[in-house]
């Protein structure tokens, strides 16, 4: 299955993002943020499905690796 990758995904927005991609589709969601998901906030059903990424929008180089290494299907 494909790979989204959503920037922000542990923002209030972000995470109401990530979330519907998880239930309403069979996509595989990265979410990336400064501080990734802490280890008591990972979504009932995500095993698997979610991957946590630290990363900061502001360093090109860092987003650019996450991008290159991950190869998501849309951001």
């Amino acid at each position: 299955m494909s790979l989204i990758l959503v920037l922000g995904g542990t923002g209030t927005f972000g995470r109401l993002a990530v979330g519907d991609l998880l239930m309403r589709s069979a996509h595989d969601v990265a979410a990336a943020s400064r501080r990734g998901i802490p280890d008591d906030s990972w979504p009932a059903g995500a095993e698997g499905r979610l991957s946590s990424h630290k990363v900061d929008v502001t360093n090109r180089q860092a987003l650019l690796a996450l991008v290159t290494e991950l190869r998501p299907s849309a951001i």
